[in-house]
């Protein structure tokens, strides 16, 4: 994997979009050592765009599963969870169900 700055990018744009688009070569580039894009091919967007409808059409829960793992909210509350369950701030089943029943 290449990573350039966002600095970098700016000055060698033409150069990076000759590595993406004639090598196949994917670039990170980053702002303060944080990622903050990538530079892909159109070829190589095309196949993800095609591989992302196929996948759609023969199995929607996979796709459902991808879409919720793409989303930034969904990952950090199962973060969250992972951190609650591993410090022990955690409930039986049975107190949360009578809660909801008591509704």
């Amino acid at each position: 994997m290449n990573t350039v700055t966002t600095h970098a990018a700016r000055r060698n744009l033409s150069q990076l979009l000759e590595q993406v688009y004639y090598r196949g070569n994917h670039i990170q580039i980053r702002r303060n050592k944080r990622p903050m894009a990538w530079l892909v091919s159109t070829p190589f967007l095309v196949q993800i765009h095609n591989l992302l409808e196929i996948m759609v059409d023969s199995n929607p829960g996979l796709a459902d599963t991808v879409a919720l793992l793409l989303d930034d909210d969904v990952i950090n509350t199962i973060h969250e969870g992972k951190e609650d369950i591993a410090a022990g701030r955690v409930r039986p089943l049975s107190s949360v169900l009578q809660e909801t029943h008591a509704l």
